[in-house]
């Protein structure tokens, strides 16, 4: 009579989870992944932006809030990476660099406003 048993197929495989990237539905990058760029020149365009962080990895998403007004940048940007790692070889890169005479600054942007760990 030998019931139960089988289920089967839920060995925990670590790359099932992986591919479902949090879920929600909404496309929010992984955690650690987005990165807010501060003190960034009103002359920036999205070109200079790419320029300065495409060599780190693959930039899945860029944001640079312009002046209605103006049309001009409004002082920072957002970069997302498609992996924390890069994220974080852009932040140690860049992080205080120079670029039209103002140093930048670059650090992960936490998309739950500010919680979380630390140490």
């Amino acid at each position: 009579s030998g019931g139960g048993g089988g289920g089967g197929g839920y060995q925990r495989d670590p790359d099932a989870f992986a591919s479902f990237g949090g879920g929600g539905g909404r496309r929010e990058a992984p955690a650690g992944c987005k990165l807010y760029v501060g003190n960034v020149s009103f002359d920036m365009t999205k070109d200079d932006l790419s320029r300065l962080f495409d060599p780190f990895g693959r930039v899945t998403d860029s944001y640079l809030p312009t002046d209605r007004e103006t049309g001009r940048p409004r002082g920072f940007a957002f970069v997302t990476y498609s992996t924390p790692d890069e994220a974080q070889a852009a932040i140690a890169a860049l992080d205080g660099v120079e670029t039209d005479g103002r140093a930048l600054r670059v650090n992960v942007s936490d998309p739950n406003g500010g919680g979380g760990g630390g140490g």
